[in-house]
C-alpha cells in the first residue's frame, strides 16, 4: 500500500479494501478503492489527443499553427494569482486553465459569424487556448487545488518531499 501524498488519507492499493477512515482495513466501514491512477492517465491520454486535434484542425483550415506555440506562455500570466496567496492564485489559475473559457470564446465567435460577421481571431484566440489546457493537462499540470500550485487534480506536481 502506498500514499498517494503525506496528509491524504486516500490510499491506492493494487487490490483489496480499504477503511472509510483510509487506514488499513478494519471490520466496519470498508470502501472500495479508488483507482486514481488509471483516471489520471485516461485524462492525461484524452487532453493529448485534444491537443494533437487543435493542430491538425489549424493546419487543415490553412491558420498559422505556430500561432499555438508563440501564444503558449501567455495563459500562463494567470500564475500571477499565486503573489496574493495560495487561494487567490489556485482561483485566477484555474479561470484560464478551463475549457469553459475557450469554449465560450468559440461560441461567441459562432453567434459573431451567424450574424455575419467574420472575426476570425477570436477562433484563433480560443485555439489557442484550448491548446494550452490540453498540452498542460497532458503533461500532468491540472486544475490547482487551495493547497499550493503543486497540488493539482491530476496528482501532485513537481518534487516529492522527502519521508522521513
Amino acid at each position: 500500500m502506498r500514499t498517494l501524498e503525506p496528509g491524504i488519507d486516500r490510499q491506492v492499493v493494487d487490490a483489496g479494501r480499504v477503511s472509510s477512515r483510509g487506514g488499513p482495513p478494519d471490520r466496519g466501514g470498508e470502501v472500495p478503492v479508488v483507482r486514481t491512477d488509471m483516471a489520471m492517465t485516461v485524462q492525461r491520454v484524452e487532453n493529448a489527443a485534444v491537443a494533437v486535434a487543435i493542430l491538425l484542425a489549424m493546419v487543415a483550415l490553412g491558420q498559422p499553427w505556430w500561432l499555438l506555440l508563440a501564444a503558449f506562455l501567455l495563459f500562463d500570466l494567470s500564475a500571477v494569482g499565486y503573489l496574493r496567496g495560495s487561494r487567490a492564485g489556485a482561483v485566477s489559475y484555474n479561470a484560464v486553465h478551463s475549457y469553459a473559457g475557450p469554449a465560450m470564446t468559440s461560441a461567441l465567435y459562432l453567434a459573431l459569424l451567424v450574424a455575419d460577421h467574420r472575426v476570425v481571431w477570436l477562433l484563433l484566440v480560443a485555439a489557442c487556448w484550448a491548446f494550452h489546457v490540453a498540452v498542460d493537462r497532458a503533461l500532468g499540470y491540472g486544475l490547482k487545488l487551495d493547497e499550493g500550485f503543486t497540488h493539482t487534480h491530476l496528482g501532485r506536481i513537481g518534487p516529492r518531499p522527502r519521508v522521513r
